[in-house]
């Protein structure tokens, strides 16, 4: 790991560890007996696997009377707290559902998976979008979007190719930060277990590659990254509700980040 690290800072990337806190109970007799089970060193940031089923009442819900007493404190504050001390850009990220999110917000986490930004696109439709993307700003720059993770399907699997470009524009463009899983450049379908190290070979779906090579070059420009965000206005006609749909199998969209600007990218 430590020369993976070396290799990754080289490359002016960070390095990221799961931790699965619900897996392991502190008193399982290989913390003492057998540490080299554990990664032992440093890292700049962890994913914490289901982070929300530590907290106190869902805990208490999932145990009922196994649970014992309720602790004084939420479990993630000490912990986070104590890091970011020693650490201060130590990054926490938290795969969040149930509509936990701002509950781990609350108590440190720098990032929670979006999952509801996922199902609306996957599922929903424009105004259940916009509705979400309504939320307060503060909130929605502590979310992690994504359209593919190693739980869902593989977005080339899960949405049409038109979608996906349309979702992928809409998650990379919004506040917060971006997931981008391993093999969804290259428009693979197959799901890999986690468990497994091979996989099955797979073509390269070459225009896919393409967009989204185009797309991180302009999700990197300053308007974006530096820009102030709002909500575009969403109107149509009374005979014509076409602009309630995610996409309606057009083949280009334009992003204006503020009223006038043109800075725009087009999905060719």
């Amino acid at each position: 790991m430590a020369a993976a690290r070396r290799e990754l800072t080289e490359r002016n990337i960070r390095l990221i560890l799961d931790f699965v806190p619900n897996h392991l109970a502190l008193d399982h007799p290989w913390v003492a007996e057998h540490p080299e089970y554990f990664i032992q060193g440093n890292a700049d940031g962890v994913r914490c696997d289901m982070a929300m089923l530590l907290l106190n009442s869902i805990f208490e819900r999932t145990w009922g009377s196994r649970a014992g007493q309720k602790p004084a404190a939420e479990y993630w504050a000490d912990p986070i707290g104590a890091v970011k001390k020693l650490d201060p850009e130590f990054l926490f990220i938290a795969e969040a559902y149930w509509d936990r999110e701002w509950e781990l917000q609350q108590q440190g986490f720098d990032f929670c998976y979006d999952k509801r930004l996922y199902d609306r696109l996957a599922r929903g439709n424009a105004q259940e979008l916009r509705s979400h993307l309504g939320a307060d700003l503060g909130y929605q720059t502590k979310l992690l979007r994504f359209i593919e993770n190693h739980d869902e399907q593989r977005a080339a699997a899960a949405f049409s190719f038109h979608k996906e470009r349309v979702a992928t524009v809409a998650m990379a463009t919004v506040p917060g930060a971006r997931l981008l899983h391993e093999g969804q450049l290259e428009g693979r379908k197959i799901k890999l277990p986690v468990f497994l190290r091979r996989r099955a070979a797979e073509p390269v779906n070459q225009a896919l590659e393409d967009f989204y090579e185009k797309l991180q070059q302009v999700v990197n420009a300053a308007v974006l990254r530096e820009g102030k965000w709002s909500l575009c206005e969403c109107t149509g006609w009374p005979d014509n509700s076409s602009y309630q749909n995610l996409c309606n199998g057009a083949r280009c969209m334009q992003i204006r980040c503020c009223p006038g600007a043109e800075n725009r990218v087009t999905l060719a």
